[in-house]
């Protein structure tokens, strides 16, 4: 670049090869590195996003290579034409590595949502296996039961046609209106007393046959 003229900012010629001579110059040099720093942090938000959700479902491939593409051409054509501003070929170059960066982790992102989604639909799968499994068994399991709770309940009917009427009658009741825990509770208490009664109804035909005798 061409020497400034007498009263330019000496700082700003020195670093930033940049001729500002008052307060006009101050202002669009200061609105210029505002811009640039804007532009520099502008991506940063989307990083810290991604890395949080572990995700990059929002961004778009094509807007992504669109950028790349476009930061990739004004950074050839600094290099190639030599009299930018360093600054300019510095954000350029500063540009594409964050484009490149965002690219991996749009690539990475979206193979592990790919690895997660297939042992997601891995578990779901495990899942209606076990499911159907458990239900088969069950089905298996009532079907062996039902002869055997069927002949239980014929042992119970006839068991209950030796009791008394009364008994017999509450009985029946018993087993209709209580739940299978209890009715098999009340089976056993019932059979019991059958039991007992049957005890009781044999002693007292003995001793009637020992007295008739």
């Amino acid at each position: 670049m061409d020497q400034c003229e007498p009263g330019a900012d000496p700082v700003i010629q020195k670093y930033f090869y940049d001729c500002v001579y008052n307060v006009r110059d101050y202002i669009g040099f200061s609105l210029g590195l505002a811009a640039i720093g804007f532009w520099l942090f502008a991506q940063v938000p989307q990083f810290v996003s991604n890395y949080k959700n572990k995700s990059a479902e929002a961004l778009s491939p094509w807007f992504l290579a669109q950028w790349l593409l476009g930061d990739t051409t004004n950074l050839l054509g600094c290099l190639l034409q030599g009299l930018q501003l360093p600054t300019t070929t510095y954000t350029a170059m500063y540009f594409v590595i964050v484009d490149v960066f965002m690219m991996v982790q749009y690539i990475y992102y979206g193979a592990l949502q790919r690895r997660r989604e297939r042992i997601l639909q891995l578990q779901a799968r495990r899942i209606r296996h076990q499911r159907r499994r458990h239900h088969h068994g069950d089905n298996r399991s009532r079907a062996a039961v039902m002869p055997g709770q069927q002949q239980q309940h014929g042992a119970d009917m006839h068991s209950s046609s030796t009791l008394p009427a009364g008994s017999r009658e509450h009985y029946q009741r018993s087993l209709k209106h209580h739940s299978r825990p209890h009715q098999q509770q009340q089976q056993q208490q019932w059979q019991w007393q059958q039991q007992q009664w049957q005890c009781h109804h044999n002693r007292q035909v003995g001793s009637s046959d020992s007295v008739l005798m």
